[in-house]
């Protein structure tokens, strides 16, 4: 482990893209692009209107507004979501009243849940809500699920890793929240190895933008991170957001 930009302590062993809304180097407080602090990939802000920036238990985040949302067309085999991977993303969550997309990878052939990775936030039933997610085509597209235990109005770190998708064996998936152990969850279907997808997507995608909540971190990796190594992401990034 080791400081990233200002980050400190968290995994670095095959890191891929972190965007931060709270480091100035990542995002100076104003503009239409969102940077990566790995490489420098530049997200721009799309669709109608860009996502404000705004502030929640003192960490500057995004607003999902149903609108705006952020994609990058830049060095996206970079971010490889078709090999071993690892998704990580700090979300406050809000109420949806309706299934929404929250990062994707941009399928060039089908859409993008049969590709890469989408990955979907489901409508909330009891102050509580979960998400799906899918990847690969033949015959069938897989699917996956985190249990509903992200409660609205806090911050919460979705995890969700997969095993390589790019031979003829059956992928693998499993989730954390909040740095737990890994919990195994995920329907393999296809025993075709994915075609890879293009842009990468934060707060849209096949499903339509996020309609409520907030974003404060992405981070991705080409490798399946350990119970060690997402517990530590969790405890190097929880304190700046009051947890």
């Amino acid at each position: 482990m080791a400081l990233v930009h200002g980050i400190p302590i968290i995994p670095t062993d095959k890191i891929s893209m972190l965007l931060d809304v709270e480091n100035p180097v990542s995002y100076p407080g104003s503009g239409s692009t969102w940077t990566c602090l790995v490489d420098g990939r530049n997200f721009q802000a799309t669709g109608g209107t860009q996502t404000p920036l705004t502030t929640q238990d003192g960490n500057k985040c995004f607003q999902f507004n149903g609108s705006g949302f952020w994609e990058s067309s830049e060095n996206t085999d970079g971010v490889d979501m078709g090999g071993d991977c690892t998704l990580l993303m700090w979300i406050y969550q809000e109420d949806n009243t309706e299934r929404d997309t929250i990062f994707e990878k941009v399928g060039p052939l089908y859409q993008s849940y049969q590709h890469e990775i989408a990955v979907t936030c489901e409508v909330g039933f009891s102050n509580v809500q979960n998400y799906t997610w899918y990847s690969r085509f033949s015959p069938n597209y897989d699917t996956a699920s985190t249990a509903a235990d992200f409660s609205n109005d806090e911050w919460h770190l979705l995890g969700i890793k997969m095993s390589t998708g790019r031979t003829s064996a059956a992928r693998t998936g499993f989730y954390s929240r909040n740095g737990a152990a890994w919990a195994a969850n995920y329907n393999s279907r296809s025993n075709t190895a994915l075609v890879s997808a293009g842009n990468i997507r934060v707060g849209s995608g096949y499903a339509g933008e996020m309609e409520n909540g907030k974003i404060a971190m992405v981070a991705t990796y080409n490798k399946m991170l350990s119970d060690l190594e997402v517990e530590g992401f969790y405890n190097a990034t929880r304190k700046r957001l009051g947890l």
